[in-house]
């Protein structure tokens, strides 16, 4: 996958955990800046953040609300139906996006596709 960028730096697509590698390009192409992602089970477990699927966004903090609204609607075109979306804002900094399988079904929907 070519290195397309989220609006501040290059994204070098080809370096990202591979379960959710698809998903952050498609929602870079969407207009959101993604910051943090990992597929959960592609790293051993002492190089992973989270044990589960999860990408983070950064958003402008007035429109958050907006936003994750809009994240939760695109959730099925994503391929994410299951997926949790979670906004946090603290007083002057970024506003957090996180789009999260928090299911423990065993295989997320990235990995069903």
């Amino acid at each position: 996958m070519n290195v397309m960028t989220n609006g501040v730096h290059p994204i070098p697509y080809k370096h990202l955990d591979p379960g959710v590698r698809d998903l952050v390009a498609a929602l870079n192409a969407h207009g959101f800046r993604t910051t943090d992602s990992g597929d959960g089970v592609s790293k051993p477990p002492s190089g992973r953040v989270f044990d589960f699927p999860h990408v983070f966004m950064v958003v402008a903090s007035a429109r958050l609300v907006a936003e994750a609204d809009r994240l939760h609607r695109l959730r099925g075109a994503l391929g994410c139906e299951g997926w949790t979306v979670e906004a946090t804002y603290r007083p002057g900094e970024p506003a957090i996006l996180g789009l999260l399988d928090l299911r423990r079904d065993g295989q997320s929907t990235q990995e069903k596709a």
